[in-house]
């Protein structure tokens, strides 16, 4: 959907973020030191969440307001 580069000036990294679809659910092989819940949120729930601070990554706030101008 977009490449970015999130701290220009500082260091080269550059983001992508994709879009994926048609996705199926499979047995996760986390490493030993990661912890990661999956929850589902809805587009309302989200955008609520980037407005009262409660989600402050940039990535996912660019992902989401770059996806929601696709849409319409």
């Amino acid at each position: 959907m977009i490449s970015f580069y999130p701290s220009p000036g500082y260091v080269s990294e550059k983001m992508t973020i994709f879009l994926a679809t048609d996705l199926t659910a499979g047995e996760a092989k986390p490493m030993d030191d990661e912890r990661i819940q999956c929850k589902w949120f809805s587009a309302k729930q989200v955008q609520q969440m980037i407005h009262s601070n409660q989600i402050q990554d940039g990535k996912t706030i660019i992902g989401y307001f770059v996806w929601k101008s696709a849409k319409g």
